[in-house]
Formats: structure tokens, sequence, C-alpha cells
């Protein structure tokens, strides 16, 4: 039989797509719901039941001020509240304190960011998670209470928070974000036992801070974690898992008088303790391996320190500006860096350890008051340029005849002659 007529055509493939992408963002737009509670317009989504808050309003085109209780519910108590978004609260600078419901357990980025007249804040014990500059430049807020059961706290969450003097963390919390309490005033920290990570510039620059006690479950100390803390006097570090301590990270804590390191630590990176100019106690272990560039530089109340036989690698200019009065190289120690103990005017007596091939460019250069260098048999096959130059008390050193020496080696030294 023969047909007649016209058949429709087939729609194209990018079409069924394109329908698809269109239809899915008006799902999301429907899940967003704007409620009046308290004369403030509050702005939600609903996912799943639960809401969580994305924007507060004064209702009338006021402002927000003074205590503001978040609800614990929209849609008559069908979708309860359990996340505060990103910037909800942010910029309402007359916010003076906000009080959430038990049913939060989310505060967001920047929620609070630059609310500059709240002075408290209670999470309630269901928060687990602080988000990224959550709490950032609430200048004022001088009361923070944490309950157990939180476990983050995010990137820059309380930085900018100058009258901050004192926070409780919970043993519940397992992580801490970069630069998450700069410029606060706390004066002590506790680190608990449940603290897995710690980020890089985390306390940086709490002048106000004296002590601080880091728990067993820190693998490692970051970068600038403590730096510029120019009033910290006391670190306790409890014997656990710590195994490295970053860069700069207690660099220029010009008050810290004495460190002692858990047998744990193999590493101290460079310019770990840097500019601790009243540093004159260290306590090292071993199974210590390293020692990075500049590590201990600037520490000039520093007259002694006993290096692990465990030490292979100490940096360049490791112990410069120290006030070091001895110097014993063990026989593990197998690469010196350049200008590792120069300007150490102290310094009068240094043994070299058997491991060692390389005496390196201006190792001791500088050092004033050495008199005695004793280099143990073993595996020296040079001595570098101006190694030992302007030791002007220097007069005798027994080198094995194998070893090439620099011609500057010992330059200005009694024993060049």
């Amino acid at each position: 039989m023969r047909m007649t007529g016209r058949i429709a055509p087939r729609a194209p493939f990018w079409a069924c797509a394109l329908t698809a992408l269109v239809l899915s963002p008006l799902s999301l737009v429907a899940a967003k719901r704007v409620e009046v509670v308290d004369n403030l317009k509050w702005t939600y989504y609903v996912d799943g039941n639960s809401a969580r808050i994305d924007n507060v309003a004064a209702a009338q085109g006021g402002r927000i001020e003074g205590v503001v209780q978040v609800p614990a519910s929209f849609g008559g108590g069908v979708h309860p509240v359990t996340a505060l978004g990103h910037r909800a609260f942010a910029g309402a600078e007359y916010l003076q304190e906000v009080k959430l419901p038990s049913t939060i357990r989310v505060i967001g980025p920047y929620c609070f960011n630059g609310c500059k007249r709240m002075s408290a804040v209670e999470l309630p014990p269901a928060v687990t998670d602080i988000r990224e500059s959550a709490f950032k430049d609430c200048a004022v807020l001088r009361s923070v209470t944490l309950n157990e059961g939180l476990a983050s706290i995010g990137a820059s969450a309380f930085r900018g928070c100058a009258a901050l003097t004192s926070i409780a963390l919970p043993k519940t919390v397992r992580d801490i974000g970069s630069s998450a309490f700069v410029g606060t005033s706390l004066e002590t920290v506790e680190l608990p036992d449940s603290v897995k990570k710690l980020g890089p510039e985390a306390f940086a620059g709490c002048t106000r801070l004296e002590a601080v006690t880091i728990g067993k479950g820190l693998g490692v100390l970051p970068y600038r974690a403590f730096s510029g803390c120019a009033n910290l006097r006391s670190v306790t570090v409890k014997d656990g898992y710590l195994d490295i301590v970053k860069e700069y990270c207690f660099c220029d804590c010009k008050r810290l008088a004495e460190i002692k390191l858990p047998p744990s630590v193999t590493e101290i990176h460079e310019s770990a303790f840097k500019g601790c100019a009243v540093l004159r106690s260290v306590t090292l272990n071993e199974r210590l391996a390293s020692i990075g560039a500049s590590a201990f530089r600037g520490c000039a109340s520093l007259t002694s320190i006993a290096l692990p036989e465990t030490v292979r690698d100490i940096g360049s200019s490791a112990f410069v500006g120290t006030s070091l009065e001895t110097v014993e190289l063990p026989d593990s120690v197998e690469k010196l860096g350049p200008e590792a103990f120069a300007g150490c005017t102290r310094l009068e007596a240094v043994t070299i350890g058997k491991g060692l091939k390389v005496l390196p460019y201006r190792a001791f250069s500088g050092c004033a008051n050495l008199r005695s260098v004793t280099v143990k048999d073993g595996y020296l096959e040079a001595v570098k340029e101006y190694c030992f130059c302007d030791c002007k008390r220097l007069a005798e050193i027994k080198i094995p005849s194998s070893a090439k020496i620099a011609k500057t080696a010992f330059k200005n030294c009694p024993v060049a002659r």
C-alpha cells in the first residue's frame, strides 16, 4: 500500500541536550525561597528537606542591627535550617550578636565577614564545620564558644579578629586552615591531640601570644605557623607524631628562650628558628636527619647545641650569628652547607666527623676566636674557598694529605703562614 503525506523530521540530538540544559536551572530557581521573620528578609535554598540561608536583609530598607535570632526552620517548620551560606551576614556592620539554632551544622565562607560590631558568638554543638573567612575582620569579636563535635576551622576563619584574646579548641578539631588566627590577640594556644593538620601561617603575627602547646596528633608544623609571634616565650611539644618543622615556622619569635623537640622529629627546614634572638636551649634527639639553611641563623643567645648521631645534612648558614662555643659534627654528617657556621665569633673548638667529604665555602669564616679544629680520619677530600678565612686565632690544623685545599681556604689565618 502506498503511503501519502509528509513524515515529521526527527529532532536533532543537540535539541534534546538543549532541553535538558534549559530545564535544569529551573529546578534550582524553584528551590530558592524567601520568608520575612522579625522584620528581616531571609533568602534560603532547600536541599532535600534542609534549608541553607543564602542572604539576610532588612525587610523594609533598614539595616541589620542589635541582636539577631536565626530561625530554626522555614516553611512552617518543614525545613530545618542546617547551614549559613556564603556571605549570609557579610558586611552587617551594626550586627552586635547572633543567636543560632541548635540545628546549624555549617557556618559558610565569609558568613560574618566584616561584622565590625559583633562582639560575641556561641556556636551550637551541632556545628562541625567553620568555613573560610567565616568571621574574618570581626574586629571587636572577643568571645567565641566552640563545642565538642567541631571538626574543621577554615582558612582565615578568625583572621583580623583583633579583640579575640582566648579560644578553647574542642578535642574533636582535626583541621585548622591557613592564616586561621592571623591578627588576633590570643595569649595562649593549646592544640588538642585531635589536630592532624595545621595550615601555613595559622597563628602568624599573633604578637600577644605567649604560650603554645602542640598536641600529639600533628605530623607537620607548617610554614610560618607561629612566625612573628614576638612575645612567644613557651612552646611545649608533646611526644607524638611530629616529624617535620617547616620553613620559618618560629621565625622572629624574639622572646622564645627554649625549645625541646620530641624524638619523632626528623627534619628542621629552612629558617625554622631564624631570628629567635634569646633562644638559648635547643633539645634535638636521635632520628633527626637534616637541619635546613639558616635554621638557627641569628639565634644570638645560643651558646651550645648537641647534634645527634643521626644528622646527615646541615644547610647553608644554618648557625650564622649564633654564640656557639664548641661544635662537634658527628660522623653521620655527610653534607655541610656553605657558611654553615660563618661569623660565630665565640666559637673556640670544632670537631669534624669521619663522614664529611667536603668542607664548604666559608663554612667557618670569620670565627675570630676559633683556636682548635680536629678533623677525624675519614673521607675528607676538599677544603673549599675561604673555609677558615679570618679565623685569626687558628694556629694549627691537621688535614689528610690527600685532601685538596683551596688557596684561600685559610686566608688571614696564622695557620696559613
